[in-house]
């Protein structure tokens, strides 16, 4: 209850369930899958020191956003993470754009640097979780040997198809993999099992299937809503609202698209038709999320860290971009403008995430 990430639910404790309990299992789990106990002590460090940031108190000025090196969550925070608390303050409450010949520092205000503290907490949770998952399959599977490997059971998570009040960039990537899903499912059972029975001469009458390649056209597409995403969150002033108008241009145009509408009212959503149901987004936050950036200044104060389990958890977010960057380069025409060094977004890694599944069902 005394952390703010965890009690805006309003209840602190969940009935039936030992928190103690389930601490032990954690940790007996952790230590099966291989993770000592001294990185163990790490993680839980690490851990709680995202509490500590979700606390962090950024005072309000005129026009900007304070905060002090010596508040009380950040200096506990920092020595957790064995970071420098004065640049961990100074990068929650400022910017830098690097043009071609000089570095600009700027003030944010307020609600930026609460999306800046909270950037930063996410972007090491997250990375916490990748490193996991890495870990996890080494110790079950060793990529090393994994071609040795004959055969093995894979569990499959499917996130229930979503359409909300309101749907933002996550309901859109939950709903895209379902797309792909349900395709790779009518391909499997109508085409495919029809074939045979055409093949055995078997009789049955012909069962109809709606073909949703459309709709996966138009959001997998070089001019489809995630290329577009992209175009847009990699300029300085790429927003929400301008992003609308380049979907509205390129995209609304019936009859030869039939999956993209424009809403009747309003310049904050677009309608796309799901196999399931048409489903409305509203934009607000997509360029942002899709972003999912922690700036540069913040990266560098996390690298110089003394905590050797979260340089280790940030080397694993490396190589999985890097992993992505080349792949990204192999399905692209090589050419000068294409080696910039770019940051993968969160849409091009969700996608590039689900092709491996795809081909791994296949």
């Amino acid at each position: 209850e005394d952390y703010h990430y965890m009690n805006q639910g309003g209840e602190a404790q969940i009935k039936g369930i030992d928190d103690a309990e389930e601490y032990q299992t954690t940790v007996e789990a952790l230590s099966l899958v291989g993770i000592s106990k001294d990185t163990q002590y790490q993680l839980f460090k690490i851990l709680a020191a995202l509490f500590h940031i979700g606390n962090v108190e950024i005072k309000k000025t005129r026009n900007d956003a304070s905060l002090s090196s010596d508040e009380p969550n950040l200096a506990i925070a920092c020595e957790l993470l064995g970071i420098d608390s004065f640049n961990f303050a100074k990068w929650i409450t400022k910017k830098q754009i690097n043009t071609r010949s000089e570095k600009i520092v700027s003030n944010l205000n307020y609600n930026q640097a609460l999306v800046a503290r909270d950037s930063v907490a996410k972007f090491i949770y997250s990375a916490l979780f990748e490193w996991l998952v890495d870990n996890i399959n080494t110790v079950l599977c060793n990529p090393e040997v994994a071609s040795e490997i004959n055969s093995f059971i894979g569990v499959l998570d499917i996130y229930g198809f979503e359409h909300f009040e309101k749907n933002s960039f996550e309901q859109f990537c939950i709903n895209y993999a379902n797309e792909k899903l349900q395709q790779e499912f009518n391909q499997h059972v109508f085409k495919l099992e029809q074939e045979e029975y055409v093949k055995e001469e078997i009789e049955w009458s012909f069962i109809e299937f709606n073909d949703n390649q459309p709709c996966i056209d138009l959001i997998e597409n070089k001019l489809g809503i995630l290329s577009l995403l992209d175009e847009e969150s990699r300029l300085p002033a790429g927003s929400d609202e301008t992003w609308t108008q380049k979907l509205y241009q390129t995209l609304d145009k019936p009859p030869t698209n039939t999956v993209f509408s424009k809403p009747r009212f309003g310049q904050t959503k677009f309608v796309v038709s799901h196999y399931a149901l048409d489903v409305s987004y509203d934009v607000e936050g997509f360029i942002e999320k899709n972003r999912d950036t922690v700036s540069d200044g913040h990266l560098e104060v996390l690298k110089a860290s003394t905590n050797e389990t979260l340089l280790s958890i940030l080397e694993t977010l490396d190589k999985h971009a890097a992993k992505l960057a080349e792949k990204d380069q192999v399905n692209k025409k090589p050419g000068p403008a294409r080696m910039v060094n770019r940051k993968p977004t969160l849409g091009s890694i969700f996608k590039q995430s689900l092709i491996e599944l795809m081909g791994t069902i296949n």
